[in-house]
């Protein structure tokens, strides 16, 4: 099992172990949740690695998708910062035109 695993249950033990509910119940809700987090956490880690015949064509989609992504970020990003730029230079002149120095 993966150390996040691990150390998912044991925080998740420690918090059962702490609540007021005492007996078996707490005992098998506590299992019930370890077996159930044991199974799902690999197979959803599993669901993101490519196989197959067309593997390198799907990691190859998945990187243009990506940078696609970031390229879109990046010139967001951009355009409010040119925006800020430009709403700093009007305030300059309106402050500028409101008190002229003498």
């Amino acid at each position: 099992m993966d150390s996040r695993v691990l150390l998912g249950m044991a925080a998740w033990c420690k918090i059962v172990r702490d609540r007021t509910v005492r007996g078996p119940m707490k005992r098998i809700a506590a299992l019930l949740l370890l077996v159930v987090l044991g199974c799902a956490w690999p197979v959803a880690a599993e669901a993101q690695i490519f196989r197959g015949p067309d593997a390198s064509r799907q990691a190859a989609k998945a990187g243009k998708k990506n940078q696609k992504v970031a390229n879109k970020a990046a010139k967001k990003q951009a355009k409010a910062l040119r925006k800020a730029v430009k709403q700093q230079r009007k305030a300059m002149k309106r402050a500028a035109a409101t008190h002229p120095r003498e």
